[in-house]
């Protein structure tokens, strides 16, 4: 699997030396990523709350964090930063990221949500079906969860409001380039604590 360090991103990606708007190439892929997820989400059942019977939650790691409310805004920094990874584009790789750390009752409708955003997108801008750019082109993909902000915690269950950047990008040889840009935005994940698995996403929305 993808390797991801959980540590805020300090370099960025600026055309200019100043901020402006985001090209409409960066704009598109970005507005779509995000309006296709939250959609999808919005529109499935959510189905019935509490982990599925059987579910072995020992064969995925838990996200280090502690049963407490501080505990719940790092794992929600931590699986939001999951979400905005490279490896969300990797089929093998986003399952890993969803089998570690969502809630198995919300799993199979989040993954189907970001599944299909993420293959639209590929498909639009010429990756290959493991996510690859073609050779000789780079593909920029990375987060940086700026403010965490715990909205409700009643000990079990949290709602945490995490505000970042993500930085998108295509360049290089044999695509269409999309130079790489810096967009801000807020999503607000849903936790539940599973004993023995730690702090679980069951939801995702952007507001």
């Amino acid at each position: 699997m993808t390797r991801i360090e959980w540590r805020p991103i300090k370099t960025t990606y600026l055309i200019s030396g100043r901020p402006r708007p985001l090209p409409v190439a960066v704009t598109a892929v970005v507005v779509a990523l995000i309006a296709v997820i939250a959609l999808a989400v919005r529109d499935d059942d959510p189905g019935a709350g509490g982990a599925t019977p059987g579910t072995d939650m020992t064969s995925a790691p838990p996200v280090v964090s502690a049963h407490t409310r501080e505990g719940a805004a790092k794992a929600a920094e931590q699986i939001d930063a999951a979400f905005g990874s490279e490896a969300m584009y990797n089929p093998q790789d986003r399952r890993e990221i969803f089998e570690r750390y969502v809630d198995p009752a919300s799993r199979e409708r989040l993954l189907a949500a970001f599944t299909d955003a993420h293959q639209r997108v590929a498909k639009n801008i010429g990756l290959d079906e493991q996510g690859r750019p073609p050779a000789g082109a780079d593909l920029i993909v990375s987060s940086t969860q700026e403010k965490v902000t715990v909205k409700r915690y009643t000990g079990d269950e949290a709602k945490v409001s995490v505000w970042g950047t993500f930085v998108f990008g295509l360049i290089g040889k044999n695509v269409k380039e999309i130079p790489p840009e810096t967009s801000k935005s807020t999503s607000i994940v849903d936790l539940r604590w599973q004993p023995g698995g730690g702090w679980q996403a069951t939801d995702w929305q952007v507001p």
